[in-house]
């Protein structure tokens, strides 16, 4: 009470005690009111003192004589106006307009920015200003400035259609409002304005429930839904449930149409958020999708067809197939088709299918062509310059150079993902940069990267929970490192659960090595438990052709196999595999098996 007191005093100069009563009675601490009601001259008497601020400005705005209806007309055009807009909407000549702004200024109502914008003094007169217009009056107003922006202001409709949909909008014109929302969109997923672009598709699809039901409205419900699903699967993360129930309306918009780019486009949504909770029903969705593309034969179809097929089949740990599959895709690929492969699914099909096939080579055994082929596929991501497209390629990066066991490079690839993931919002590349980063530190003995392993599980779980084994993995790796042998065990069975749960196959090999030396490393009285953890990562890497998996296998392996004098039986064992390869002798796993193989000798 003392400061608003003060704040009045100093407003007005010797302001009687009961009028600074009547004034503290009803201003509710709120300054504009105070403020407003102090620059009152005369003082009204108490009952004559509007109860509220609305009430307030609203007999403000009733003194301005005929400068009300500019001050409506501006309101109309938004808090801040232009005031070449406002000339061509209005009556008034020119001149006459110009007196009556500034009479508007003296009133202290707006404020002048430039020679040709002002601004209302404060977005609760704008409002009381616009709310004073009858309705059928606002939406006339609303209409004759879509007009004229439609016809006069060519670089607003370019950089700012949404200006011109929110008009149409409060107009009634909803079918126009619809399309130029849809623009809106466009033009801000273009500019990877990811949140803005998600709005804009909302306040389309809010419009259209107004719409009668009709095949046109149909279509353009569908194509929203699409657009938004794939925004929701770059930015909140392939798990999102909002993204998942877009493609089920999508579909469901689809009707009777069985070979349709449109029905592929809905059941692609589908297949990746069925991927998100089992890979082998999502199997069936991929083989669906495979059939269409092949009926319909569309060039980018067939290439996310083939992608989707490699991408599935590579969790399912047939990493064969995948390597057929994702080699398809970008054979087929072409730099033209890079536009309709980004609009139809929001990303580039050749740098997600570069990307996992880069994955493939490694398990198999081809770590060199594995990062060369990663190396490419982020040059072209880079090239193409689509923000989702490259943040996938440099997050699967980072994870092929975790694999290869490629510290340094992994940290300094950590850094740029999680720079690229908080530039644009990307929930899922933001929990891979944590982990690839915790990984890293605690890879050089930094225990606490632990803990960002950890709150990247946490992350990864809504972003894209099918991805568990990914970041469950380095979690147990990093707490045997940090000799947490008993956190890592739980850890390992925490993937043994998504396994099973999930049907992720892909580091199953690996997980029961890891395992078996959280076994060891407890106590020596499991043995006979490790040596068969052991023997099942061999027995599944050798099914799945997983060479870099049997490799290590076969070392830890080894290692037992000479801790328990069967030293021969150690070393036909891992020379067998090591001889397999024929690359990758830089990267530690093969230096690492070189020198056990010495030590054998």
């Amino acid at each position: 009470t003392e400061e608003v007191t003060r704040m009045v005093q100093a407003l007005v100069e010797n302001i009687p005690a009961q009028a600074l009563n009547w004034i503290l009675a009803r201003a509710d601490g709120m300054p504009l009111y105070i403020e407003e009601m102090a620059r009152m001259s005369p003082l009204p008497s108490a009952a004559a003192i509007p109860a509220t601020l609305h009430d307030l400005l609203a007999a403000r705005l009733e003194g301005t004589g005929d400068a009300k209806r500019v001050a409506q007309l501006a309101a109309t055009v938004g808090r801040e106006f232009s005031i070449e807009l406002l000339r061509r909407i209005s009556p008034l000549p020119f001149e006459a307009l110009t007196t009556t702004l500034q009479e508007l200024q003296n009133s202290r109502l707006i404020v002048s920015h430039d020679a040709n914008t002002c601004q209302f003094k404060h977005a609760l007169i704008c409002e009381a200003a616009y709310q004073s217009q009858p309705k059928a009056q606002r939406q006339a107003t609303h209409r004759e400035i879509a007009r004229v922006l439609q016809t006069q202001f060519a670089e607003v409709i370019e950089a700012r259609p949404e200006v011109v949909a929110q008009h149409l909008a409060l107009a009634g014109e909803t079918h126009q409002a619809i399309d130029y929302w849809l623009e809106a969109g466009k033009r801000a997923e273009k500019h990877a304005a990811n949140q803005a672009a998600m709005d804009h598709f909302r306040a389309a699809l809010q419009l259209i429930q107004k719409q009668p039901v009709d095949r046109e409205r149909d279509r353009q419900e569908f194509l929203l839904q699409v657009k938004l699903g794939n925004l929701l699967h770059a930015t909140e993360g392939y798990g999102s449930t909002d993204a998942t129930q877009a493609f089920f309306r999508a579909l469901a918009l689809c009707g009777n149409l069985d070979d349709s780019p449109e029905v592929f486009q809905a059941l692609w949504g589908l297949w990746i958020g069925t991927l998100d909770h089992s890979f082998p029903a999502a199997l069936e969705l991929a083989n669906r999708l495979n059939g269409l593309a092949h009926a319909m034969d569309i060039d980018f179809l067939r290439i996310q067809a083939q992608f989707v097929m490699g991408n599935n089949a590579f969790w399912l740990g047939d990493f064969a197939g995948s390597q057929r599959s994702l080699e398809l895709a970008l054979a087929l690929y072409r730099p033209e088709l890079h536009g309709p492969l980004v609009a139809q699914f929001g990303e580039d099909a050749a740098i997600s299918s570069g990307s996992f096939l880069s994955w493939v080579l490694w398990l198999q055994g081809f770590p060199d062509q594995a990062r060369r082929l990663s190396e490419k596929t982020l040059a072209l991501a880079r090239q193409l310059g689509h923000p989702h497209s490259l943040g996938l390629a440099l997050a699967c990066a980072a994870i092929l150079r975790r694999w290869t066991r490629e510290t340094p490079v992994v940290l300094s690839l950590a850094e740029t993902v999680l720079a690229f993931a908080q530039q644009h919002g990307f929930a899922l590349w933001q929990a891979t940069g944590t982990l690839v980063r915790g990984w890293g530190m605690t890879m050089q003995g930094e225990a606490e990267g632990v803990v960002y392993i950890e709150q990247s599980t946490q992350a990864m779980r809504t972003a894209m929970g099918s991805a568990a084994v990914i970041f469950l993995a380095p979690l147990a790796e990093a707490q045997m490192h940090l000799g947490q042998n008993e956190a890592a065990l739980l850890a390992v069975n925490k993937a043994f659960h998504e396994v099973e749960k999930k049907g992720d196959r892909h580091f199953e090999a690996e997980l029961y090595r890891l395992k078996g030396e959280c076994l060891l490393a407890a106590t020596q009285e499991q043995t006979l438990e490790a040596e068969a953890a052991f023997q099942q990562a061999l027995t599944i890497s050798r099914r799945q052709g997983a060479k870099a998996l049997e490799l290590r296998a076969a070392m830890s392996m080894a290692r037992l196999r000479r801790q328990q004098g069967r030293a021969d039986e150690a070393r036909h064992l891992l020379a067998g595999v090591y001889a397999g390869f024929t690359e990758g002798f830089d990267t530690p796993d093969l230096q690492e098996a070189d020198d056990l193989l010495c030590c054998l000798a």
